[in-house]
């Protein structure tokens, strides 16, 4: 794997700029998460429903932060997902760094959202206070930034510096061609189609010269298309596939080598595919020097609004499942080349200036600041003897101080203590400014995202 230099990994762990100004153009996120509860209006009650709602298990956990330690209150015993551990490590640090509140919260890390807009029975009824990392217009999580930059090795790999990938890769030495490599994984899809397979069959069908697209995992039973072939009729439609989606009948794509996620760079157009929901590799991609072409989707995770089309990223799967098929040839086409490179400038200098450690712990920061202002009480571990300490609890899942999944991805030492103050300072303002906005909104009005005001009704 390319990786960065030891002189550039010690740069990108060193905060750059203030929390306002990294957490500016998301802003809107956090403000539309929080407009559902007035201060100290969650309850015990309310706490102990989302408990009963969302009992723990591996991807779902219960957390308290107290006396700036994180805690499980319902130790399971057994490890939790790779990407709860991700997360619980990201805590810690955060609460070892810094002042933080003592708070309780549920956290799920499931690729789905779970907190129905439709809400609880009564009008007025808030919803249940779920931090996940998917939201839709018909869903009401909490969104929070996920566990996959942690474990994915996101600082270390994509963040080296902006000019890393543009003299690792150059622009023009980049592969003409939109390319995507993965799983199958098949959700609720735009068109009712999966990308996920749809995509790699007219990629194998040669439907367009400019499209490399495979799977790095494939059973011919599983193949939607291949099911299709064998349906008899014109009405016979199999989920996830419809009848002349292809060129041809379909054939066994079979399964590709394994390309990682730093090797991708040397394409020029990398295609951003959902999953069950949304993939988590966009942050990934943008961070590359090459253009992202995302597919239109329900699903959002919570930096999605501060991007926007055609500034930082192309959408496809927007007039059609098989538009990318247009779309190629039009951002390929040399009169465009100027705009795509800018597209990817910005997609990159986005995920280096909003996306890095420092500003997601920032986002962490105001978040919990804003949900502590709204839980009625702090925590009591009284309330759970059974609760267990994150740091070192190897059944729950710990990774050691000196591995690459347990170090901490920021040092804040030689930073000046007057530049922490700073930071300090503008977090604090950053989250009184949101709870002045929430304070004075007129009733029924509801605060919404630039995403959310994009995306299909789920």
């Amino acid at each position: 794997m390319v990786a960065c230099n030891p002189a550039g990994s010690r740069r990108i762990a060193v905060p750059q700029e203030l929390c306002s100004a990294e957490l500016q153009p998301m802003m809107d996120q956090l403000r539309r998460d929080m407009q559902h509860w007035r201060p100290r209006s969650i309850t015990p009650a309310l706490l102990d429903e989302m408990r009963a709602a969302h009992r723990d298990d591996p991807v779902r956990v219960s957390l308290a932060i107290v006396n700036r330690t994180v805690w499980y209150l319902r130790p399971l015993g057994t490890p939790r997902s790779p990407m709860v551990i991700a997360l619980v490590h990201d805590l810690q640090e955060l609460a070892d760094q810094h002042e933080v509140a003592d708070v309780e919260f549920v956290l799920n890390v499931d690729d789905y959202p779970f907190v129905s807009r439709a809400g609880r029975g009564a009008a007025d009824s808030p919803p249940l206070p779920l931090f996940s990392h998917y939201q839709t217009t018909a869903h009401n999580d909490i969104l929070c930034p996920g566990g996959s930059f942690r474990e994915g090795r996101y600082d270390r790999l994509m963040l080296c510096g902006r000019s890393f990938y543009q003299s690792t890769w150059p622009w023009r030495e980049k592969l003409v061609k939109g390319f995507w490599q993965g799983h199958p994984y098949c959700g609720k899809h735009v068109f009712g189609r999966c990308s996920r397979y749809l995509i790699p069959h007219l990629s194998y069908q040669n439907a367009s010269a400019l499209l490399d697209a495979g799977l790095s995992f494939y059973e011919d039973r599983l193949d939607p298309y291949l099911k299709q072939a064998k349906c008899a009729g014109a009405r016979c439609t199999v989920g996830f596939a419809k009848q002349g989606d292809l060129p041809r009948p379909a054939s066994p794509l079979g399964q590709r080598r394994w390309v990682p996620i730093d090797k991708h760079p040397r394409y020029r157009f990398l295609l951003q595919l959902d999953g069950h929901t949304c993939s988590w590799r966009m942050q990934f991609l943008l961070a590359t020097n090459s253009v992202v072409l995302k597919q239109r989707s329900y699903y959002w995770e919570y930096y999605y609004g501060a991007l926007e089309p055609h500034v930082h990223y192309v959408p496809f799967w927007v007039k059609s499942a098989h538009d990318v098929i247009d779309v190629l040839p039009n951002v390929s086409a040399p009169e465009y080349e100027t705009p795509m490179r800018r597209i990817a400038r910005r997609g990159q200098a986005f995920a280096h200036r909003h996306l890095n450690a420092h500003a997601r712990q920032c986002y962490w920061r105001a978040l919990l600041a804003l949900y502590a202002n709204r839980l009625q009480q702090p925590p009591s571990l009284a309330r759970w003897p059974q609760a267990t300490r994150a740091r070192d609890n190897g059944k729950e899942g710990w990774h050691a101080a000196t591995s690459e999944r347990g170090k901490p991805r920021l040092q804040w030492e030689g930073v000046a203590d007057r530049w922490r103050r700073r930071d300090d300072e503008s977090l604090r303002g950053v989250v009184d400014g949101i709870e002045a906005e929430l304070a004075g909104v007129p009733p029924g009005q509801r605060f919404t995202t630039a995403v959310e005001r994009r995306a299909p009704k789920f």
